[in-house]
């Protein structure tokens, strides 16, 4: 039996530091949360090291491991966005048209060269998508890994995300299922399992809160799988606090989806998001 990939989640407030890890069959195994002062309201990265020890200590110490991948949520204030565009590979050009906006959720890889990653603001239709993308010093990088790697932890890359926001890794294609984000004012979802990249959908301004779009589109996605679509049949949804939701489980049934809900707790997204596993 190999040995099981978890991947862990390590969420940084401007007041508290969070860390949780799920297993493989989804169930959150842990979940920590210590109040400690970061220095991020000030935009900086305090030295986390007694936070850090404190927190790892209270894992199991088969989670101290090198092949996690680590998920760290870090608030608005760290980024700076410059405006840039990137070629998309034909096979994503229609799913990149389809983006309306990403809504500031940055993905930042330890490799300094494709560290940041922004949100879309629409297809040009030749191939090319305009984003913001949130730039993150490299000596806050630097810093932040070098505290984890003092504790036996060493991500392949650390997912960056601002408030009230989610990004899931597109370097693997994971377990199969939909992932549905619901905001305060957006939605986006992405169809895994299909061997390829994670697709984000976003759609609805604050002006418009329907949910009509979300479930059309996510039918079309989930009907044009046909057979391949297997024993998906799971729906996980992130929702915002104030926003409602009681048509999701309904639709999900039409679907032949079964929801696994992950509301916010309190109101407080960044400290329950919870990283899924690594298979």
């Amino acid at each position: 039996m190999r040995a099981e990939k978890r991947r862990l989640g390590l969420v940084l407030g401007s007041d508290e530091l969070s860390m949780s890890y799920r297993t493989g069959q989804g169930q959150v195994v842990q979940t920590e949360i210590l109040s400690c002062e970061t220095g991020l309201r000030q935009g900086q990265l305090a030295d986390l090291q007694p936070c850090l020890a404190e927190l790892v200590d209270r894992f199991p110490r088969a989670v101290k491991r090198a092949d996690v991948t680590l998920n760290v949520a870090l608030p608005d204030p760290l980024f700076q966005s410059t405006e840039l565009e990137f070629e998309v590979f034909p096979a994503q050009k229609k799913a990149a048209d389809d983006l309306v906006a990403w809504q500031h959720a940055a993905v930042l890889d330890l490799d300094p060269a494709t560290r940041a990653v922004g949100h879309v603001t629409g297809g040009a239709g030749d191939g090319t998508t305009k984003v913001f993308a949130h730039s993150v010093s490299q000596e806050l990088v630097t810093a932040l890994q070098s505290q984890l790697w003092e504790h036996a932890l060493l991500p392949s890359r650390i997912d960056a995300l601002g408030s009230y926001l989610f990004a899931q890794p597109t370097h693997q294609a994971q377990s199969d299922g939909i992932d549905l984000f619901i905001g305060n004012g957006w939605w986006r979802f992405n169809l895994r399992g299909t061997g390829l990249s994670p697709l984000y959908f976003a759609a609805w301004s604050e002006k418009d809160a329907s949910l009509a779009p979300v479930w059309s589109r996510l039918k079309r996605m989930v009907m044009s799988q046909g057979a391949s679509w297997g024993n998906a049949g799971i729906l996980r949804l992130i929702h915002h606090p104030e926003r409602d939701i009681t048509h999701v489980t309904e639709i999900a049934r039409e679907l032949g989806l079964e929801v696994d809900f992950m509301p916010h707790c309190k109101g407080k997204p960044l400290s329950c998001l919870v990283a899924e596993d690594a298979n």
